[in-house]
């Protein structure tokens, strides 16, 4: 990501501690990803704030998104879901959850939220089994003598739940979560990442309604 100030991207800083160079950010992470903390309302507006002072806020969302850093990603998530629908942020937004971010169970809530294709998309990446799309990640993958294919787990999960919440959907994801390869991919934790995108879709929806 390059280094913009101003705007959303001034969001973001760089310090030097102990020798080390820092990016740092004046919204506290850990109040986004749990919007139930107290401090979650005050990182929000600073968040809303800083978007609404950006003078290209498509492009300095897009740099955020093509960021490996998922604290970068989780900033431009919640952007995209305070503005109106913009199809190439959406597209970068799909983008950065096929590349298996930290935070795909976020990102995919706020693509339910705001993606008018979300059915097609999601269906697409459920049968794919949410492929991993990280040429980085499967360069180390090969290094390492490692054959599988990447898939993200939280992804997978994360779409079944969302789907769900689609009555007509609910008969073919039922279904389609019994196969061996798709157990294979979601591992243990399914409920837990299940029920961490559940509650932070309706608790952004809450929180944004109220900054609105």
């Amino acid at each position: 990501m390059d280094k913009v100030s101003g705007g959303l991207l001034g969001v973001f800083s760089e310090k030097i501690i102990n020798g080390k160079k820092y990016h740092v950010c004046i919204v506290n992470y850990a109040d986004l990803l749990n919007l139930k903390l107290e401090g979650s309302t005050k990182a929000i507006s600073r968040l809303i704030k800083a978007v609404e002072e950006s003078d290209q806020i498509t492009d300095q969302i897009i740099a955020l998104l093509n960021s490996r850093n998922w604290r970068h990603q989780l900033i431009a998530t919640i952007a995209i879901l305070y503005l109106d629908v913009n199809k190439a942020l959406i597209f970068k937004l799909w983008n950065a959850f096929d590349r298996g971010s930290w935070v795909c169970p976020q990102i995919a809530a706020a693509l339910f939220l705001k993606d008018t294709n979300f059915i097609e998309s999601a269906i697409e990446r459920i049968n794919n089994l949410c492929e991993i799309k990280d040429e980085e990640l499967k360069k180390r993958w090969e290094k390492a003598g490692i054959k599988k294919i990447p898939r993200s787990s939280k992804g997978l999960i994360s779409l079944r739940v969302l789907c769900e919440q689609i009555p007509s959907l609910k008969p073919w994801i039922e279904k389609k979560f019994q196969s061996p390869e798709i157990l294979e991919v979601v591992g243990p934790d399914s409920h837990q990442i299940g029920n961490l995108c559940l509650n932070w879709m309706k608790d952004i929806k809450t929180r944004l309604n109220l900054m609105s």
